[in-house]
């Protein structure tokens, strides 16, 4: 069922239909890539849902720990996101 837009009650999609491959930008057939950014050392649930949800329907995902990347830029430069996240509280 990938690619099939889900629908609301009312028959509104949720997500978008899977791209031709033809027109595909990225080497696997996916929706969308989400870099989640995390800047802080604290226990991040939500993105962890989040990017459940997101591989559930065909995307991809994954995070950065601006603590933990030697070159924290090009690591997310090099992985070519779609859309970036930052997770951050408050005070930073």
């Amino acid at each position: 069922m990938r690619g099939t837009p889900v629908l609301t009650p009312r028959g509104v999609p949720l997500i978008r239909a899977a791209p031709q491959a033809s027109a595909l930008t990225h080497e696997s057939s996916t929706l969308a890539r989400v870099a989640f950014i995390v800047t802080t050392c604290h226990e991040f649930e939500g993105i962890k849902v989040l990017s459940s949800i997101l591989k559930k329907h065909g995307h991809h995902a994954d995070c950065f720990l601006h603590s933990e990347e030697k070159d924290f830029y090009k690591a997310v430069l090099d992985w070519q996101p779609d859309v970036v996240g930052i997770y951050a509280t408050t005070g930073q």
